[in-house]
């Protein structure tokens, strides 16, 4: 295993109010002809602290919306996006019994994106239908049991509906939970996996046209792969060291060889491990970059425009994001250090602003707060 850093930096900051912009440069100078990667900070105002957060266009006008979970106000909140890297006033709707995690989909099938919502305090998963224009209304709710801290989005089953799979934090399980094409869900099975299941990684691994899983095990320190056989039933695969303490994993092509890999945050130790696919699902960890402080969420986007899959990685005590830049071969080097919002939990990729380059939003746990970094960087 090898490591692969660079230290060099510049950054800029000031004092931020909602929607004031600031630069946020920084340059590694490791290549001769390195991009400057720029991005501008937006702070977008919310009722409570944002728990997590996802991203898309709940009311189809064509613009990506913002929904966090408020954990500690049991609500959800969805902020419209006007198409220019700005949101306007959030509508928050009651879920109580602390809301923990989301996921955004069209479970019922008529076009519009619901919410799915995962409550802590009684073991539940609770729709929230988009009842048009979104206007969201708790449309049905489904018993897990344990402490579902995690969700992730995905047609397991290959029948066209969109399913999901639940981390039981409490105890060594994954729930599949089978949606019955109209937003009736159920607990379909329970894959054993290691304690402190954090959101699953839903992508083919094995290149068999079925959708796959990789469930990170915070408390365990692993990561269990499951093999979908192409009905939404799993085996399980291998099960890996991930560091220690690993949060919020992000899947992505980081080695441009046309096979998902996966990385993930090790918090406790610093750093971020990133797992090579070898084309058949079989993973063995390829890359280690230390990071200062606490790396806690990832996701994969191309952020500097030459085509490869960079890495956004959360810090959550030190309030920032760190980009990794690509060489193209999947080495992955800091190239940017930018200033957010307070204990960012989670980070979601998106075109907010509509100008064809990748922004980024955190949700910020301990301010009510999401932060938008719109992307300036210019290309190669």
């Amino acid at each position: 295993m090898s490591s692969r850093i660079g230290f060099s930096r510049r950054l800029s900051s000031a004092a931020v109010g909602l929607f004031i912009p600031i630069a946020c440069v920084a340059q590694t100078g490791v290549e001769p002809n390195a991009v400057t990667i720029e991005f501008e900070r937006r702070d977008v105002a919310m009722p409570a602290a944002p728990y997590n957060l996802a991203a898309a266009d709940f009311d189809r006008d064509g613009h990506l919306d913002l929904a966090t979970v408020d954990k500690g106000a049991g609500t959800v909140s969805v902020a419209l996006g006007t198409g220019v890297g700005a949101f306007g006033t959030s509508a928050s709707y009651d879920v109580p019994e602390a809301p923990e995690a989301l996921a955004a989909a069209d479970v019922d099938g008529d076009g519009d994106i619901d919410l799915v919502v995962v409550n802590q305090g009684t073991a539940m998963a609770t729709v929230l239908r988009n009842e048009g224009a979104a206007g969201f209304a708790v449309g049905g709710r489904t018993p897990l049991g344990g402490r579902p801290h995690s969700i992730a989005a995905a047609d397991l089953d290959a029948d066209g509906d969109i399913d999901f799979a639940v981390g039981d934090f409490s105890g060594t399980e994954v729930l599949i939970v089978s949606n019955d094409g109209t937003g009736g869900l159920l607990v379909s099975d329970r894959l054993p996996t290691s304690a402190g299941a954090e959101r699953a990684v839903a992508d083919d691994f094995d290149a068999d046209g079925d959708i796959d899983l990789a469930v990170p095990g915070l408390i365990a320190d692993r990561m269990s792969i499951f093999h979908n056989d192409g009905r939404g039933r799993f085996e399980v695969g291998t099960s890996l060291e991930a560091g220690t303490n690993p949060h919020i994993g992000g899947g992505g092509d980081v080695d441009g060889d046309g096979d998902p890999d996966v990385a993930l945050p090790s918090s406790r130790t610093g750093e971020v491990l990133v797992f090579e696919n070898d084309g058949r699902g079989g993973f063995s960890p390829q890359w280690t970059i230390p990071l200062p402080e606490t790396p806690w969420a990832t996701v994969f986007a191309d952020l500097d425009g030459d085509g490869d899959a960079d890495l956004a990685v959360t810090d959550y005590s030190a309030h920032r994001v760190t980009i990794l830049s690509n060489d193209g071969s999947g080495a992955l080097t800091p190239a940017a250090w930018l200033e957010v919002g307070a204990q960012p939990h989670q980070v979601v990729a998106g075109d907010f602003d509509e100008d064809g380059r990748i922004d980024l939003a955190t949700a910020n746990d301990a301010e009510p707060t999401v932060t938008v970094l719109l992307n300036r960087t210019k290309g190669r």
